[in-house]
Formats: structure tokens, C-alpha cells, sequence
């Protein structure tokens, strides 16, 4: 450690600052002479530390490679001090600025830096990198995952703003690692190449497709009571999508929203006992044969419709409850109901708009689309790598509301994970678990 004082000013010279406490100092000003001054010479770095610096960084089984460093101590914030002092200015003043930027008095106060790593044991949890623009936020990202990738985990890169070089590097280190075959990409600014995905397809409840739409509306002021309507809404005509055997997405929701008497009359269709008398067939009660426009009459009388639902199916029975929450919206005068439901129609046509939908809302049975199509149980049980790009700089609105989807849809994976595994629902896994009991 420098002695501190400023009787001599000679003690804070850069010889004795790079001697003895083992800064680097860089070549300042030159004197009057023209030639650099004796006491500004670069300090020899061993032909082992050059070396050092130029091999890759190393891939460990239970450690992450940060960069390379050294602990900070208090000698270092001593030296740090002594640099700063008004005499040391001159010395270590330069007119050419290093162009990764930073301070390099920060690095100058240890001579002897060394690889800092950190256990992967550490990792769970969250990380948060502070830095103000260009300094290297991304770049650290990239280091990060390349080790990720490269160690053959499950890496999911989630990119508001949609960076090209990040995306590059990516796809680069999975090429590098033999990994492209499972690398997954999905970006909204590029929805002709992009894989498609259905946020609201896959659920461990079906409650939670109607979560995952209403908790992003608004819940300020009067919002909270249209919110809880429109998550009851979506719920009703979930339940009845799953009843009929349909995937729930985003344009079959808007669809029914907006004219939910086709949604129960199918439901009526499929599920109602079928009569048949002098009429013809009939079912509930309803000719079949009926044009569109008196059906939906007929469907707006409440009472009738819903009293006979009610005494066709037991209280007990699930499509007792289905039907009859599908029965109620339909016995709704209309301008009401769109009053109710104007906050949740702006956020389905956010998601149902342009080449987006069928991103949002992939059609299954299309075998003339190469896209693949991805889930997040699908991507963490092939181990693969997904870049989500969700071009926020173009449309923040559309950004936010898919992001938060996708992140609603992982956390729910993960909780499903979390209570009976990553394998669970295929044969290997049920044969090694044998009779032992599920957790419910």
C-alpha cells in the first residue's frame, strides 16, 4: 500500500505508482522536448499473460466465466484515491480515450488480473447488469449465453428490442456447438421466417388462458370491474372450446367475443339431446334447419333458453355449467354487452392483426407451412434454443402484450415442472415412476 500525504508530491509519481502498487499507467503528455517521458512507460506484461489473453474463454462444467478481474481490496481503493489526487492529473491525463470506454484507473490499480468465474450453483435466481448506453450490457449477454449453448443447456433469449448482432451470435454458437438442429427462432419483425407459437394453447387449467388474457388489461380505477368481466368471458368460452375438442388461440377467442351465438350453437349442436317430431329434427327445442338470423333471435330469449338448459342437464354435470354460461352472454342486449366488453376487444385485435396472427394463432392442420410450431414444455424437454425477438422498437404495444403472454406460459410450464418433471405425460416417464402417486 502507497503511502497517502501530499508533502511530496514526488509519492505519487507515476515510477513509484507503477513499481510499487501496481498500476498501469498508459503514455501521457510528452515534455517540451518532444520525447516521451522516461516515467510513462507501458510495465512489460509477461509473454504468459499475453498468451493468457488470447485464449477462448474456458467452458466448465460447474462454473460461468465472467470476464477477467481481480477482487477489490482496500489497497486498491487507496491507490484509487491516490490516482485521483490533483498532483497525478498531468500524468494520467491522455488525449485519446480508450475506445471500449470506462475508466481505466479502475483496471490500472491491479497490474495482476485473473479469469472471475462464477459456480452454477449460484445462478438460480435473478441477475441484474446495470450500464448506462454502450458499454457492454449486450456483449456480457453474449458471453453468458455462448456458454450456455455450448454446454448443451436449454437457453430461452428473450430480446424487447430485437438486436441483429445478438440474434447473429446466437445462431452462431448454436451453429458452433452442433446445435442448430433445435435452434428455435421467433420474431414478430420477421414473421416470414419466424416459428409460430400459441401462448394460450397449452395450460395446466383452463382458467389460465383467461389469466393470461385479462391480466393485461388495465386494473385502474373502474378498470378492475371490466377487467373480472372479461376474464369471466374468456373463461366461459374457453370451457366451451375445450369441450368441443378445440385448441383455444387468440382469433378463435376474438371470433366468439365479438358473435358468441355461433360458439353455443355449436356447443348446443354437439352436446343437446336430439328429438325428433312433426317439425323435423329439433334439438333443445331449436329447428335445425332455421336460418342463422332467427336462430339468433330465438337464442336471445333468455329465459327459455336458459331454464331449458337448466332442466335438460343436472346441476352436477359440467356442461351444465358450460352451457349455461354460454346461454347467459347470448340472452345480453348487445349494446350492453359491447360496453362491457370494449376494454378486452382492442387487446384481441392487437394480436389478431396482420402476418402476427399466424404467429399467434398457428393453424395446425396446414401441412403446406414449414414453420415449425413450439411450446415451452417441447423446447425445455429437447433442450433447445429460442430467440424471441419481439421488435418493441416498431410496435411496444403488440411487444408487451405477446412478451407477457410467452412469460405467463413459461412461468406456468415451470410450475407444472416444478411439481411432477420435465418427462412427465410420456411412457419413460410413467414406467420409472411405476404406481407412486401424483401430486395434486
Amino acid at each position: 500500500m502507497v503511502r497517502s500525504g501530499s508533502a511530496n508530491a514526488a509519492a505519487y509519481s507515476p515510477s513509484r505508482l507503477s513499481a510499487g502498487a501496481g498500476i498501469a499507467c498508459t503514455v501521457g503528455p510528452t515534455s517540451k522536448a518532444g520525447a516521451a517521458h522516461p516515467a510513462l512507460s507501458p510495465p512489460r506484461v509477461p509473454s504468459a499473460t499475453l498468451d493468457a489473453l488470447r485464449e477462448p474463454y474456458p467452458i466448465a462444467a460447474d462454473a460461468l466465466f465472467l470476464g477477467r478481474g481481480f477482487r477489490w481490496l482496500p489497497t486498491h481503493t487507496q491507490r484509487l484515491y491516490l490516482c485521483r489526487l490533483p498532483q497525478c492529473e498531468h500524468w494520467l491525463r491522455t488525449d485519446r480515450p480508450s475506445a471500449s470506454g470506462g475508466d481505466p484507473l479502475l483496471h490500472g490499480v491491479e497490474l495482476r488480473e485473473g479469469r472471475v468465474t462464477l459456480p452454477l450453483r449460484d445462478r438460480p435466481g435473478h441477475t441484474l447488469v446495470l450500464g448506462t448506453t454502450r458499454v457492454g450490457k449486450t456483449r456480457l449477454a453474449e458471453l453468458l449465453i455462448a456458454q450456455d449453448i455450448r454446454r448443451g443447456d436449454t437457453v430461452i433469449v428473450f430480446d424487447p428490442k430485437g438486436d441483429a448482432d445478438l440474434l447473429r451470435r446466437v445462431w452462431a454458437e448454436a451453429h458452433r456447438a452442433g446445435r442448430e438442429s433445435v435452434f428455435w427462432l421467433f420474431h414478430l419483425g420477421w414473421p416470414e421466417i419466424s416459428a409460430r407459437y400459441n401462448a394460450v394453447g397449452r395450460f395446466g387449467c383452463i382458467s389460465e388462458v383467461a389469466s393470461r388474457i385479462a391480466g393485461q388489461l388495465s386494473t385502474e380505477g373502474n378498470s378492475a370491474a371490466f377487467r373480472e368481466f372479461a376474464w369471466r368471458f374468456v373463461n366461459i368460452i374457453t370451457r366451451a372450446l375445450v369441450a368441443l375438442g378445440q385448441r383455444p388461440d387468440y382469433a378463435r377467442i376474438a371470433r366468439h367475443v365479438i358473435n358468441i351465438d355461433e360458439l353455443f350453437i355449436d356447443y348446443a349442436a354437439s352436446f343437446c339431446p336430439v328429438t325428433t317430431d312433426r317439425r323435423g329434427t329439433t334439438w333443445c327445442g331449436l329447428p335445425v334447419a332455421s336460418p342463422r338470423k332467427t336462430r339468433r333471435v330465438i337464442f336471445r330469449d333468455g329465459t327459455t333458453t336458459s331454464s331449458h338448459w337448466s332442466s335438460t342437464f343436472p346441476p352436477p354435470d359440467y356442461m351444465n355449467r358450460s352451457s349455461t354460461a354460454c346461454a347467459l352472454p347470448c340472452a345480453t342486449t348487445k349494446t350492453y354487452f359491447d360496453k362491457i366488453v370494449a376494454s378486452l376487444l382492442p387487446l384481441l385485435e392487437k394480436l389478431t392483426t396482420g402476418k402476427i396472427a399466424q404467429l399467434l394463432a398457428p393453424d395446425y392442420g396446414d401441412l403446406n407451412d414449414p414453420r415449425p410450431v413450439f411450446d415451452w414444455q417441447q423446447a425445455i424437454r429437447q433442450r433447445a434454443i429460442v430467440y424471441v425477438g419481439l421488435d418493441a422498437l416498431s410496435d411496444a404495444e403488440i411487444a408487451a402484450a405477446v412478451g407477457n403472454s410467452m412469460f405467463a406460459d413459461l412461468v406456468s410450464v415451470a410450475g407444472h415442472i416444478y411439481k411432477h418433471g420435465v418427462m412427465d405425460g410420456l411412457p419413460q416417464a410413467e414406467e420409472k415412476n411405476g404406481n407412486q402417486p401424483a401430486l395434486r
